[in-house]
């Protein structure tokens, strides 16, 4: 949980809720959740889900008493993977909102990191290659948050 980079389509605007919020959402597409949830709830019915094989059934007759059910109001009814080609930084402590603007490119939103949040370059390099930072780092008595972190 903390920071990650999200492909999102050009031009994207978040989801807010009936209060000007923005909705917490997962990054997967809802239609893609459910079809996974489909599979594993068959696999769990016939006793070959992998975590029933490796763990037991948790006294759960049914995939969704295990893992839960995939709601449209979380997951991502909006966009395809296909139609993201830009990228937006995202807080993931929840499911996910928005925390900067969208950019065309890695190098752009890098930029900004760099320009508009003062980040190093280093860190904001190395938080755009693996695309995840945990909210906050400890190292040496010293607490940053985990973007600056990766430095």
């Amino acid at each position: 949980m903390g920071r990650e980079i999200r492909k999102v389509p050009k031009g994207w605007e978040h989801p807010k809720n009936e209060d000007g919020q923005y909705q917490s959402m997962f990054e997967e597409n809802y239609e893609l959740a459910i079809e996974e949830f489909y599979k594993n709830h068959q696999l769990w019915l016939k006793g070959e889900h992998p975590d029933q094989k490796e763990n037991g059934d948790y006294g759960c007759k049914y995939y969704a008493e295990y893992a839960g059910t995939p709601t449209p109001d979380a997951w991502n009814i909006y966009y395809k993977p296909e139609d993201a080609t830009h990228f937006q930084m995202y807080e993931t402590v929840s499911e996910g909102t928005p925390v900067s603007p969208v950019f065309e490119t890695l190098e752009d939103l890098e930029n900004w990191l760099v320009n508009s949040e003062g980040y190093s370059r280093a860190a904001a390099n190395k938080f755009c290659k693996s695309g995840h930072a945990f909210s906050l780092v400890i190292s040496n008595g010293k607490v940053q948050d985990g973007i600056a972190g990766l430095e």
